[in-house]
């Protein structure tokens, strides 16, 4: 008898048996997932599995470092060390970037230096400062390099954003974008239990010290010309302590629930709202309605 030759049941089959990336389990894929950079990660959103998939893994970010309008740098903690550290610049989408990665990382520090430009700021930059402070994290910092630098405006919602997303905020520019009674507003927020915020910081341009003291405390500030030299902090309610170091200029320090509310004007504002500050025995209490004489 000749024997015939063993026909395959089906044809290919070593070829479907074979096992693919997506054959994996949900749990399985994310923990893979993990070890991918962020570049890489941003590449999942090509395939709907993954993208969901993608936005799961959760990343911790030692640094962002925004030189603006030029680039954008991110930096890996330790213990995602074998992450490489990203630079994305202007042939990036820098506002997907930014608005993907705020989905999914968690930062310890934001850092944003504006660096001298001609152009005027278009849209997607301006855009930018919205992305960034949508993050989670610990510290943001905003400074710019020279005085002529261009920020975009630092609005309400910006402010509002600060108290639920970051533990301490630092505006090393003058902010004459905000107004005094958005600066209120925040303080407002700031002695609520559940505000994240504990620490904010900006620098005002000279003359709203006299608009934030009212708008924050309901006192009026008003100084005399000289030759004789006054002055008066008003108030309706008198129950309000307000403290001084000095009736030279405007130093007024308040506490409230726990937050230390500082405004000190000197070649600049200097605001300040901190909490956990216990009252200080170096400030002395502002006697409301009382005439000042002032040297």
């Amino acid at each position: 008898m000749t024997q015939q030759p063993v026909v395959p049941i089906v044809d290919g089959v070593e070829e479907q048996e074979k096992t693919t990336f997506l054959d994996f389990p949900n749990e399985v894929l994310v923990d893979i997932l993990k070890y991918a950079d962020q570049r890489s990660g941003l590449k999942m959103r090509l395939n709907m599995r993954l993208d969901a998939l993608q936005l799961n893994v959760k990343y911790y970010w030692k640094e962002i470092r925004l030189n603006f309008p030029t680039n954008l740098l991110l930096r890996p903690t330790e213990t995602q060390a074998k992450c490489k550290s990203p630079l994305f610049n202007d042939g990036d989408n820098l506002n997907f970037v930014l608005n993907r990665l705020s989905k999914t990382t968690y930062v310890e520090a934001i850092n944003i230096t504006a660096h001298p430009t001609n152009k005027p700021l278009d849209e997607q930059q301006i855009r930018l400062f919205d992305e960034l402070f949508s993050f989670h994290g610990d510290f943001l910092q905003v400074q710019r390099e020279s005085s002529d630098c261009k920020l975009p405006k630092i609005t309400l919602q910006h402010l509002l954003n600060f108290t639920d997303n970051l533990t301490e905020v630092r505006l090393d520019f003058c902010c004459s974008s905000i107004a005094a009674k958005d600066f209120s507003s925040l303080r407002k927020t700031m002695l609520r239990d559940d505000c994240k915020l504990q620490s904010f910081y900006a620098s005002v341009e000279l003359g709203s010290e006299i608009h934030i003291v009212k708008e924050c405390f309901g006192v009026e500030i008003e100084d005399s010309l000289p030759p004789r030299r006054t002055r008066i902090y008003r108030a309706n309610d008198e129950n309000i302590e307000i403290y001084s170091a000095s009736h030279d200029y405007v130093n007024i320090v308040h506490y409230e629930c726990g937050l230390e509310t500082s405004c000190l004007a000197l070649a600049i504002i200097e605001l300040t709202f901190e909490k956990g500050v216990e009252n200080s025995n170096y400030y002395e209490k502002v006697q409301l309605n009382h005439l000042y004489e002032l040297d």
